[in-house]
């Protein structure tokens, strides 16, 4: 990267570092199953390719689709659920969103997927999988609280990592390297585009892997 790229690289990693440090506590046992741990971080290759460029993560979270949409929705709650036919909404009036969603900068993409859409083995540190409900209700906010939270446990330690979000901790907040093989593996229903391709030269970067 140039020079530019890699200061504005150093200022993200201390602004974002410092926004999860200060987000509000996050209980890491599951309310729901006590044996269970709500977030993890991992090395594995099915996620990223060692070295993966983590960068990328940090403009993922802060820009493009996503930052839309936490300006949309905010703390409002939302029903998020499985675009697998046969939703019938909760009774409480919420906005619905139907998931896997994904929003990619160059290497790296953030997805949010209910639980019940993987296989056991799919999830590292995750499993036997308890009966997931195909749906559950957070906020735009929450799911930004977390993911600022794995910017700051996982990809900052060069590793990828997921949590859990929801009434019934059965939404999945992934952070994983672009086309890895768990990237490959969820189809997702909006509209996809990496938004490196549009954002890094306006930034006057010069991308590289």
């Amino acid at each position: 990267m140039t020079s530019s790229c890699s200061l504005l690289s150093a200022i993200l990693f201390a602004t974002f570092a410092a926004i999860a440090t200060c987000a509000p506590a996050i209980s890491l046992v599951s309310p729901t199953n006590n044996t269970v741990t709500i977030y993890q971080c991992t090395d594995s290759q099915k996620w990223a390719a060692p070295n993966f460029r983590r960068g990328d993560c940090y403009y993922a979270v802060a820009t493009g689709a996503f930052a839309d949409e936490l300006a949309d929705f905010g703390a409002d709650e939302v029903e998020f659920y499985s675009d697998d036919g046969g939703h019938i909404p909760l009774p409480e009036a919420h906005d619905l969103q139907a998931v896997p969603r994904k929003y990619t900068f160059g290497r790296c993409t953030m997805t949010i997927a209910m639980l019940h859409n993987f296989k056991t083995g799919d999830i590292p540190g995750f499993g036997p999988f308890r009966p997931l409900p195909d749906r559950d209700v957070s906020s735009y906010q929450q799911i930004s609280t977390v993911a600022y939270f794995l910017l700051n446990r996982c990809i900052d330690i060069g590793q990828t990592g997921w949590f859990t979000v929801g009434k019934r901790d059965a939404i999945g907040v992934f952070l994983w390297e672009t086309d890895s093989d768990i990237d490959k593996s969820i189809q997702a229903v909006n509209a996809v585009t990496n938004t490196s391709a549009t954002l890094l030269p306006l930034l006057g970067i010069v991308a590289t892997e």
